[in-house]
């Protein structure tokens, strides 16, 4: 019967200890693809502030440079008409 006892707690062990090598490996291997999309992320990114940049140059060359507000007109006044 000591047997048992002592048998359970070495199973309980070696099952511990399989389940937390599985986990290292799982855990090694999402950080891995976490890691490649990050750097993914950053070449887009990268990419993007490029184009952000080609735009941005193209749009102020084809600007015209301000207009000069528009001079209001002014009309000399009209005499009131008399009423008959």
């Amino acid at each position: 019967m000591s047997c048992i006892y002592q048998a359970a707690p070495a199973a309980m062990l070696f099952v511990t200890a399989c389940t937390a090598q599985e986990t290292v490996g799982t855990d090694e291997a999402t950080i891995r693809l976490l890691v490649d999309q990050v750097k993914e992320l950053q070449h887009r990114d990268r990419d993007l502030q490029e184009r952000i940049n080609i735009l941005e140059a193209a749009r102020a060359s084809t600007q015209f440079p301000a207009a000069e507000p528009a001079q209001r007109a002014t009309f000399p006044a009209m005499p009131e008409q008399s009423r008959l």
